[in-house]
């Protein structure tokens, strides 16, 4: 299911539909990690402290879209809702033939992707 506002640029979301199986995904994973995360190392979260990063996510997606203009806060600022731009291009993505389109373009999207990394793990089989 894609989200209906933008994603945040800052994260990158790989969604592959037709991996079925765990080893495939791991690796798939994996070449991921070579190709856009050279030398980096995960970060988990203090142990105990593991709703954090999911917290921080939630409270972040008010005031991102509403930087973009999706949503604007409440008078008190507790509270967000979609203004007349969000709830016009929210509606707008969610309809036919509109997130039909938006379907292809993802799956054709990470189904390039898939290639290439593919073909990327293949190299790299070749040269060992």
């Amino acid at each position: 299911m894609l989200p209906l506002t933008p994603e945040n640029p800052d994260v990158r979301v790989f969604r592959f539909a037709d991996i079925h199986d765990a080893k495939s995904l791991l690796q798939m994973h994996r070449r991921l990690l070579e190709k856009y995360a050279i030398g980096e190392w995960p970060k988990g979260e203090p142990k105990g402290q593991e709703i954090q990063r999911w917290v921080r996510t939630v409270e972040n997606y008010g005031p991102r879209h509403a930087k973009i203009g999706y949503m604007t806060a409440t008078e008190g600022g507790q509270f967000y809702r979609l203004t007349w731009k969000g709830a016009f291009l929210v509606a707008w993505r969610g309809l036919w033939p509109t997130s039909l389109l938006r379907k292809l373009y993802a799956r054709q999207s990470m189904n390039i992707e898939r290639h290439e990394l593919e073909l990327q793990g293949i190299a790299a089989l070749q040269k060992a």
